[in-house]
């Protein structure tokens, strides 16, 4: 009967986590102005548009 020897795993697969929390960390300031400049303006303008007020006159209280 033979023994094996345990797999080691290899620095890459060790390191993953980190290489993901990296990835988020870099990735984080572009999502956040892409959210900013476009997804808000997106959604507000939604809400703007179901109002009933025009945008010009005085508001009704």
């Amino acid at each position: 009967m033979s023994v094996l020897a345990p797999l080691r795993t290899s620095w890459r697969h060790a390191n993953r986590q980190g290489d993901l929390s990296a990835a988020m960390l870099a990735l984080a300031p572009a999502v956040l102005l892409f959210a900013v400049f476009n997804i808000y303006p997106l959604i507000f303008s939604g809400f703007l548009s179901v109002m009933e007020w025009d945008g010009f006159s005085p508001d009704r209280a």
